[in-house]
This record gives structure tokens, sequence and C-alpha cells, in this order.
């Protein structure tokens, strides 16, 4: 059985035009080493030459919730539902030597708010029980087996990553409280 970094190094060596069938194979190795797997993604690393694995990720564990903005109407975010309710600015070196302030937040479950529109929610919720794929400015969903990326393309730089048990509960969540 091969490990995480055999797998790595598979897909640096794979072209670009992965057939479906490889990709299944790769996904599966790596499911089958899932804790090496947990291990490496955390550390910020990614299947290279993969389009969903383009970014890094990030594995969430627990729970998701979707909440509705305090500021604006019709815009929600999708969030851990347990959390520390801390927010914050953090100092982040830019490639050129400068540096900027990123804001954290600890309810994000990537490096930046997956959010959007109803609509957007609902463009999710119906993907993730579909198992397909939606894409918004602010919001991304892929399914791939038992596991979900989430992101924001507009601001992203890590996507999350959480189980499909997960991803159905928040699926059904957003249907409950937006599907009228």
């Amino acid at each position: 059985m091969a490990n995480v970094e055999d797998l790595n190094a598979t897909a640096r060596c794979e072209s670009m035009d992965l057939k479906q069938s490889e990709l299944d194979e790769l996904f599966d190795r790596a499911n089958d080493t899932w804790e090496s797997a947990k291990e490496y993604a955390t550390k910020g690393n990614w299947f290279p030459g993969l389009d969903r694995w383009s970014l890094p990720m990030v594995i969430v564990e627990g729970q998701l919730a979707l909440v509705k903005s305090d500021g604006m109407d019709n815009w929600f975010t999708i969030q851990k539902a347990e959390h520390s309710n801390l927010s914050y600015c953090h100092e982040v070196d830019d490639e050129e030597g400068g540096s900027y302030g990123s804001w954290i937040v600890s309810g994000r479950i990537s490096d930046a708010c997956v959010e959007g529109t109803a609509g957007d929610m609902l463009g999710i919720a119906r993907a993730i029980q579909k198992r397909t794929e939606y894409s918004a400015k602010r919001c991304e969903v892929s399914c791939y087996k038992s596991r979900v990326l989430f992101h924001s393309p507009r601001n992203s730089r890590v996507k999350a990553n959480v189980h499909m048990d997960v991803a159905l509960r928040l699926a059904v969540q957003i249907l409950q409280e937006l599907d009228k």
C-alpha cells in the first residue's frame, strides 16, 4: 500500500489530464492511509497536478453550521459549529519582503470566509446532496467520495477538507433554513 509521499510523487509525475479512474485510484489510496494523509494535509501539503488539490488543504474536524450575517441581509457563511469566537489581525509576510494584516476568525473553516447569498448556499447544499460541484465568487464546494472540499475562490489560499457525513448534515441544515 502506498504512503502519502508516494501518492504525492505519483501525482507530480502524472500529466495534468488524469483520467477519472486514475484520480479515483489516487484518492482511494490516500483514503486507505487516512491517518498519514490527515497529518500530511494539516502540514499544508497537497497533491500537485490534481485540480481539486491545487490549494493546500486543512482537515476540519467537527460539525459545520450555516450562519446568517448580522450586518447584511441575504448573506451567510459556513463556519465551524463549535469554536472559541475569537477574531484578531495576524501579520503575514508577503513575497516582496513586506507584510500585511490577515483577519483571523476562529469560526472559519478555511483561511477565508466561505460565504454567499441564500442562492449560493442552496447551490452548495444541492451539490453536496448530488455529490457534485458548485462554485460562486466567494464559495465553492467539490465533492469527492467520502470527502468534501470548501473554499472561497476569491480569497482562499487553503481549502477546507471535511468528511461527507459532516457536509451532508450541513446540506440538510441549509435546505431546512433556506429552501422555503
